[in-house]
């Protein structure tokens, strides 16, 4: 059953190696447009199976992450399915480059909003974008760290602005 999860309430967060499925089926998360809506540590997927995960907030991720004995060095992953992005502009923050890694955070889920998202300032990690983001309208700001792409329409029909960094694709 859709709209499981309370909506404008704290962050969904999922811990190393966590996994959250919606089986195709539709929510909304986070408690405001300005804080974090999903919180992802190394190794996380947020598997929609084709249903529609509508974000109230930011996304925030890692790919290490302590675990005990050991620190898990893995890329957090969003597939199957679309990520509504909203009408507010959301910050990914997908933290610093693991150079074990090729992309810290992948997010094959298509894309959909209106206001697009920025990549954090600060980030030195690599994002990659493979999904058929079609229903994105909004723009995509780099603001640090380096975009990969994996479709033609993995930014949708918005203007992609960078400022520094790469941009790589990965067909």
């Amino acid at each position: 059953q859709s709209n499981q999860l309370a909506d404008f309430s704290a962050p969904v967060t999922l811990t190393s190696a966590g996994r959250m499925e919606l089986n195709g089926r539709n929510d909304t998360i986070g408690g405001s447009d300005t804080q974090n809506a999903l919180i992802m540590q190394a190794a996380a997927v947020v598997d929609l199976g084709g249903g529609n995960l509508v974000l109230n907030g930011n996304i925030l991720t890692s790919a290490a992450n302590g675990m005990g004995l050991w620190t898990p060095v893995a890329t957090a992953r969003i597939v199957n399915g679309t990520l509504n992005l909203g009408a507010v502009p959301r910050l990914i923050d997908s933290g610093n480059d693991r150079s074990e890694l090729p992309y810290e955070l992948e997010i094959s889920a298509a894309l959909a909003g209106t206001a697009g998202f920025v990549q954090h300032p600060t980030n030195t990690a690599t994002m990659l974008f493979s999904g058929n983001s079609t229903g994105l309208s909004g723009e995509v700001y780099r603001g640090g760290g380096n975009l990969a792409v994996g479709s033609d329409t993995a930014f949708g029909t918005g203007i992609v602005f960078i400022n520094g960094g790469h941009l790589t694709t990965y067909y």
